[in-house]
């Protein structure tokens, strides 16, 4: 007889343990065979306008990021067994040259993205966050249209959050190599960029400058299929990412946006905004790409060149902007491999009444502990 409430076939289950992991195993949802992967989203005549070395460069990065994608599921579990890399403690290199404090993960994340490029040999050179110098890679001299090509990165954005499992992300960008130029160069010059982010599925966001397309990751696989073609930003959201904790640091002017549209008085004539904040910049860009609205750092701390211009490339490859408060970031040059920049990211009807406000940016110097 079967206890009411208790549906047939689970008693004997929990008399008898869990399920064999083998034939849990088997019950693995498989996906539809006609979802393109990025390898073949790449090679085809149609979707690519660029063959050859970029593709390659772009196989390289998508390879590279389901690795580390591994190691930011298997961190708490190597860390809770005394094995491996602690994704939250800091490494004997406690800064990276931006000043932030290294966690082992961004170390390990760094590792795989420089070694999986270097085998690549249509990339000449890179740079990262966690380097204090540009990375020499290979000759670069592959790719059947010639051309070589530098990549540049951030290998694991938001790594203090692995610990309490909030979504974390990588952000690339890649120019042609111009070996006078290197990667000091506008952001307008990018050829390539993209983020992935490790959330409760694994979402690769691209583009090649003719739109955005998204990729997931087939776990089983171990590889990206299209899943998010032509995405496009809304011209007006009702969402806006900040840590306003900050508000009172914050310039008149901006202080005034916000609450305009807390209030629903914002020129958009949508209504009231939320607020939605994860302080990882590939989550919250991530969202804003498909709600709309605007995510934003008002003070000078994101890094220009790893940060600024492939979330302002890519969002305004899907119809919205990137600014600093003042310009458009891909219009800036960098000063150096680890500028720092205010970055204001979205819709454009939403950038362009914030930048209708004049004094958006934080100008103090105040730090932050938390």
């Amino acid at each position: 007889m079967v206890a009411r409430g208790t549906r047939r076939g689970v008693v004997g289950r929990a008399a008898g343990g869990m399920r064999p992991a083998s034939r849990m195993a088997t019950r693995t949802p498989r996906r539809p065979r006609a979802l393109p992967t990025f390898r073949e989203y790449l090679t085809s005549s149609e979707n690519s306008p660029n063959t050859g070395g970029l593709s390659s460069v772009l196989q390289t990065l998508s390879e590279a990021c389901v690795e580390i994608q591994r190691e930011v599921d298997l961190a708490p579990i190597r860390a809770a067994a005394g094995k491996g890399s602690n994704a939250t403690s800091s490494s004997s290199s406690s800064r990276n040259a931006s000043g932030d404090e290294q966690k082992e993960l961004d170390l390990v994340a760094n590792e795989i993205l420089i070694s999986r490029l270097r085998e690549c040999p249509s990339v000449a050179i890179g740079a990262s966050e966690e380097n204090d110098e540009i990375i020499q890679m290979s000759e670069g001299t592959a790719g059947a249209e010639g051309k070589s090509y530098a990549v540049v990165f951030d290998p694991l954005d938001g790594s203090r959050n692995v610990e309490c499992n909030i979504p974390v992300g990588s952000i690339f960008g890649v120019y042609e190599h111009d070996e006078a130029l290197g990667v000091l160069r506008p952001g307008r010059d990018l050829v390539a960029a993209g983020y992935v982010l490790y959330s409760s599925s694994c979402l690769l966001v691209l583009t090649r400058g003719d739109g955005v397309d998204g990729f997931t990751l087939d776990r089983e696989a171990g590889e990206f299929v299209l899943t998010h073609p032509d995405l496009r930003v809304r011209e007006r959201g009702q969402i806006y990412s900040v840590n306003d904790a900050r508000y009172w640091d914050w310039p008149q002017g901006l202080r005034d946006f916000i609450d305009a549209i807390r209030r629903g008085e914002g020129t958009g004539g949508g209504g009231q905004y939320s607020a939605r904040y994860v302080c990882s910049l590939v989550a919250d860009v991530h969202r804003t790409l498909l709600y709309g609205g605007l995510a934003m750092n008002p003070r000078s701390h994101l890094r220009l060149l790893y940060e600024g211009f492939p979330m302002a490339f890519v969002m305004e490859q899907a119809g919205g902007k990137g600014v600093n408060g003042k310009t458009n970031l891909l219009d800036m040059t960098p000063s150096g491999l680890h500028q720092k920049t205010p970055v204001f990211v979205g819709s454009s009807g939403d950038i362009a009444e914030l930048l209708s406000y004049g004094d958006v940016v934080q100008t103090s110097t105040k730090t932050y502990s938390v």
